[in-house]
């Protein structure tokens, strides 16, 4: 939608993209409020602007712990942590919710497959979880780890409370990071290999020199000699 405004606005209007529409929630929200913000806008502003006016509430009326909820950029199962709420308002933000930031309690996968079913990508998260855990690079990319969306379905449907996404994000960062360091040693091997093939083919240039002068008679060493002489008189 906010996209389509920008385009709107361009064309008709000859105005370039000023703001964003953004989407916040909180837990006691019915409906998501939309507004409009202008980038550069910090987050906690909008905030407190909206609660000070009465179109949000942040908690309910009983003693809610705060420390349960964070403060989150995008949507429910995507979103990141807003670190600073003093950030501004920029073209990534589309969404901000005040979301339960509560762990529940992590169990052992039960291999119910539902992950397996529910995953768009189909990259089996149930084979990948282990092998993400233990960071096993091969086989990991032999089960198409890197075709991960982080749509975060997998999570959704784990009735262990597994956050197979974050392992599957934690894997790919190493698993990038693994196959820099193997590309990084293959070409530092190559250069090695490189330099040797050319020490030892200047080291053959010089035996061969040295070989081919001590062949040399006296007379072509003083042939050689006169011709150097007389090329320094003509000069």
């Amino acid at each position: 939608l906010a996209t389509w405004l920008d385009i709107y606005n361009a064309i008709l209007f000859d105005k370039p993209p000023e703001g964003r529409l953004i989407t916040i929630t909180t837990p006691t929200t019915e409906k998501p409020i939309i507004i409009y913000a202008k980038y550069g806008t910090p987050i906690k502003w909008i905030i407190n602007q909206l609660e000070a006016q009465n179109h949000i509430k942040l908690y309910k009326k009983d003693k809610t712990d705060k420390t349960q909820y964070q403060w989150r950029q995008g949507g429910k199962y995507m979103s990141i942590p807003i670190i600073n709420l003093d950030s501004p308002v920029t073209a990534a933000t589309n969404a901000i919710g005040l979301y339960n930031n509560t762990k529940k309690q992590q169990l052992n996968c039960i291999h119910c497959n539902a992950c397996d079913d529910i995953c768009p990508a189909n990259i089996l998260p149930q084979q990948l979880y282990p092998l993400a855990r233990d960071l096993k690079f091969k086989e990991l990319e032999k089960n198409n780890l890197n075709s991960c969306l982080t749509c975060r379905a997998c999570d959704i449907v784990c009735p262990s409370n597994i956050p197979l996404t974050d392992f599957f994000n934690y894997a790919k960062k190493h698993l990038a990071n693994h196959n820099k360091k193997q590309k990084e040693s293959q070409q530092a091997k190559e250069r090695y290999e490189q330099r040797n093939q050319r020490l030892e083919f200047l080291k053959k240039q010089e035996q061969q020199r040295l070989e081919k002068k001590a062949k040399e008679s006296p007379k072509d060493k003083k042939a050689a000699i006169q011709a150097i002489l007389a090329r320094k008189k003509k000069s």
